[in-house]
């Protein structure tokens, strides 16, 4: 995800409810105003090479975390995330099946949006 994306900056930008599986860089928000109103929360979250997941912090050189843990302290974001397998049903690239296995710990972990999923309960 980003919140500069082609030269263009973009504030108060909010990340809710997503499941986010990336095999390098996983989470993190850059911008020349220090994150102002930008917020990351209630997302499932994987990284199966667990390296450089999360960043944080001014445009040109972001502060770099690489559990989950220290980025919620470091930028106060994801405090109600969780850094889980999804447990997609297929997740191979060639025929993909996003539904989630009955076990998945991502399942109602979201936060209620009024006017996006209030109407699904």
């Amino acid at each position: 995800l980003a919140a500069n994306a082609g030269g263009a900056n973009f504030t108060n930008c909010h990340y809710l409810n997503n499941i986010l599986y990336m095999n390098d860089l996983l989470l993190g928000c850059t911008d020349t105003v220090g994150n102002q109103g930008d917020s990351f929360d209630y997302d499932c979250l994987y990284n199966p090479n667990a390296r450089r997941s999360y960043f944080w912090g001014g445009y040109s050189n972001p502060n770099r975390y690489s559990t989950l843990s220290e980025f919620q302290i470091a930028s106060n974001q994801e405090l109600n995330g969780i850094n889980q397998d999804p447990k997609f049903t297929d997740s191979n690239i060639n025929n993909p099946n996003f539904t989630l296995q009955s076990d998945s710990l991502c399942i109602d972990r979201g936060v209620i949006i009024d006017g996006i999923n209030s109407t699904l309960l």
